[in-house]
């Protein structure tokens, strides 16, 4: 199908718009600072001539520090040709002349003088030479294997763009560089619930990996699936639970003690994990009993009494672990989510409206003054009906931006600047196939988050079904982001478009430049409940417009064939990964326009690369890929 020249003249002056006015606007202040600035060379060599004089010691508290050794080793292998041999660590002494690298909280390190600061959180590291000697530690072992890919990056200029595309530069010579860092991510822990993330994809994107069984010891839903289960405890004890036995009764003292119970027996069973969650059930419902109403008059709402109740399962489980595991910290997470999203603060009316109360400075009050939050509460906040094309402050996204705030300013009342997670979203749970509008203004979000006191940033993505939109892209982009907040979102797409893509990157720039002007244009929202796959935002003659482009980016890179078959079949998968949604578009809503060969070619592909990148559903829980296939294969033979 072919679009007509008219049409093809407005598309190309939408994405010329969007480019100059809004794709690639000037960066802002911060924007301007020098980007991973690399250190300059100390005057040493790693690898010279060929050969190596320096050691890798790590230290053996964790699998995670080996493979930040070996990675060093084999990544500065890859460059020159040379390894550079491991050792564990076997209580050698910090000496400046030895040439070694120290990975880890290895007996150099400790000797060096160094010392890891509150400051660093988890996942911030030092980088730093001694003469001969180079130091790498942080707090956590996620902040020892990211400062191994940030040496890694200084120094044979590694550049990580998914699973199975990196970059360095070959050097006959491997300079020691002038380390002096102590470097703190932006956001401390950051995750990304997507399907395609090994640990190994999550630790090169230097997003958080746990250890062993996992650093969430129970995650999400918790209070009665995982914990009080009803056909476990419902009819001894019916009292512990609302009367549509969906959620827990928090004021019931029993039923809170049993928990503590089972919360600590889930902590011996892990000893890597760092956070306990005391999540509500997925629903609106609530406890009503006398007992729970009255608690929820007395701490500001059902969001209040949730965060007394973990105030006191935090105490009581900390009481345990002094006994049992003293010197361990757990961290106790609870939901602000659903019916407990909105802050327990003090509100007045004014107008008729119900207002929140400011103090002196702005800030909203809390409720009780008397909250007391212990310091290893967390709450985690999900902005689930936000608009995410669009930043968070007081005239867009404003109800998130308000119950973000309150939260903030309850626990800056307890005088806890670090005690907030954040569960984003990045799906479009009814159309995986086609993109989320969220592109760039995912930083904005970003920084919102940190500057109102996030220590993790949780984005819950396509994490049931791969997708064929910008699906490393994404994941390329919003981890570089999350990581070091001061680089360009655009420019990051860019540069990863142009390595991943080769021959076609320009041409699929225009592509996926199109999206976000085309969105822009049609004022599509970034809320993940959006239908997005609907003739009213596809006509004909834009889908036709995609393919034209997808299949220029195909024609681009047929000369690799022959030149470079390896190359030409790994883009041409890729590409034909990503030219599923307008596949997906044509056989959805106008499979009748299509000719018979078009219908075979396209569902032929949408059989084949489906099944390759595991794409199994069309929106959350959906699981419907193979149905639709072959509905589609069918339909050919009639």
């Amino acid at each position: 199908m072919i679009m007509n020249s008219n049409l093809k003249k407005l598309f190309t002056f939408t994405c010329l718009i969007s480019v100059l006015c809004g794709c690639n606007k000037h960066k802002g202040p911060e924007e301007e600072e020098e980007i991973n600035k690399k250190p300059p060379e100390s005057g040493i060599n790693l690898v010279e001539k060929g050969e190596t004089q320096y050691k890798i010691v790590y230290s053996n508290e964790s699998p995670t520090i080996i493979t930040a050794a070996n990675e060093i080793s084999s990544f500065i292998y890859q460059a020159s040709g040379v390894s550079i041999p491991c050792y564990l660590d076997s209580g050698e002494v910090f000496n400046t002349s030895d040439k070694v690298i120290s990975v880890g909280n290895t007996t150099i390190y400790k000797g060096s003088g160094l010392e890891i600061t509150t400051d660093m959180h988890k996942t911030g590291y030092y980088l730093k030479r001694f003469d001969n000697t180079l130091i790498l530690n942080a707090y956590d072992v996620n902040g020892v294997i990211g400062g191994a890919y940030d040496f890694l990056n200084y120094t044979v200029d590694l550049e990580f763009y998914s699973d199975d595309e990196f970059e360095l530069t070959k050097m006959d010579r491997v300079p020691l560089l002038d380390f002096d860092m102590k470097f703190i991510p932006y956001v401390d822990v950051r995750g990304i619930l997507q399907k395609p993330l090994t640990k190994q994809y999550n630790q090169r994107l230097r997003l958080y990996a746990g250890e062993g069984k996992g650093h969430w010891i129970t995650f999400a839903h918790t209070v009665i699936k995982e914990y009080l289960p009803f056909e476990t405890y419902g009819a001894e004890h019916p009292d512990w639970y609302n009367s549509t036995r969906d959620q827990v009764c928090y004021s019931n003292e029993e039923m809170r003690h049993e928990m503590a119970k089972q919360i600590e027996k889930r902590i011996a069973d892990n000893p890597d994990g760092q956070y306990v969650m005391i999540g509500h059930e997925d629903n609106w419902s609530m406890c009503t009993c006398d007992k729970c109403t009255k608690e929820q008059e007395m701490y500001g709402g059902y969001s209040g009494q949730e965060l007394v109740f973990t105030n006191k399962i935090s105490e009581e489980v900390d009481a345990w672990l002094a006994n049992n595991e003293p010197g361990r910290r757990v961290e106790y997470v609870f939901f602000a989510y659903q019916t407990s999203q909105n802050p327990p603060i003090k509100t007045q009316l004014v107008n008729g409206k119900e207002t929140p109360v400011l103090d002196a400075n702005g800030n909203y009050v809390p409720y009780r003054d008397d909250f007391n939050i212990r310091d290893d509460v967390i709450v985690i906040y999900c902005p689930i009906d936000a608009d995410f094309s669009n930043p968070f402050n007081e005239t867009t996204n404003t109800a998130q931006y308000n119950q973000l705030k309150g939260w903030s300013d309850i626990f800056h009342g307890s005088n806890l600047y670090n005690n907030i997670l954040i569960w984003s979203y990045a799906l479009a749970v009814r159309d995986y196939m086609v993109p989320l509008n969220q592109f760039a203004a995912f930083k904005d979000q970003v920084k919102f988050y940190k500057e109102l006191g996030a220590c993790y940033v949780m984005d819950q993505s396509y994490y049931d079904s791969c997708i064929p939109c910008f699906e490393a892209l994404t994941l390329y982009c919003k981890a570089k982001i999350m990581y070091n907040i001061n680089q360009n979102y655009t420019d990051l797409a860019n540069d990863f478009i142009e390595h991943y893509y080769g021959p076609a990157s320009e041409t699929f720039k225009d592509y996926y430049n199109f999206f976000r002007s085309y969105y822009a244009s049609k004022n599509v929202s970034g809320s993940i409940w959006t239908v997005l796959s609907g003739t009213n935002l596809w006509p004909l003659a834009t889908i036709d417009f995609l393919m034209e482009l997808m299949n220029k980016c195909l024609a681009e890179i047929e000369p690799l064939r022959n030149t470079d078959p390896e190359r030409f079949t790994k883009l041409n998968d890729r590409l034909r990964h990503e030219r599923l949604t307008p596949i997906y578009l044509y056989l959805k809503n106008y499979s009748s326009y299509l000719t018979y060969d078009q219908k075979v070619e396209y569902v032929n592909d949408l059989a084949k690369y489906t099944l390759q990148y595991e794409i199994v559903g069309t929106g959350e829980g959906y699981n419907d890929m193979a149905n639709l296939v072959n509905e589609w294969k069918n339909s050919l033979q009639k």
